[in-house]
């Protein structure tokens, strides 16, 4: 096995990293960072909503720029920016409408 080791060092706490495929492991490690790196939804996101509704709060912020993992297909992951955080922290308002479903339950 090949070890293709990659730093990368974020300057910026609204950044974010993705990777995908067979084998790929990311870890992060956050200093001084109040926010989750990821969640879950507690439903089903529908193509054309700009709304998420999330299991928990996240500490993340109006302006902070997320990716929405794929559920059906590799390819329909999506990015935007968070518009709007309602008072619990669980309800996020995106800056545009999704393109694809994305499953927030399990079958």
């Amino acid at each position: 096995m090949t070890d293709t080791s990659t730093n990368i060092t974020i300057e910026n706490n609204n950044a974010y990293f993705m990777a995908m495929g067979e084998g790929t492991q990311v870890i992060i490690n956050a200093a001084d960072a109040n926010k989750e790196s990821w969640s879950q939804l507690e439903s089903t996101a529908e193509a054309g909503s700009n709304q998420l509704v999330l299991q928990e709060a996240t500490g993340w912020e109006v302006g902070d720029v997320i990716a929405i993992a794929s559920t059906d297909s590799y390819d329909q992951s999506e990015e935007f920016t968070i518009l709007a955080i309602s008072e619990d922290g669980t309800t996020i308002t995106l800056d545009g409408d999704l393109e694809y479903d994305h499953r927030g339950e399990t079958t």
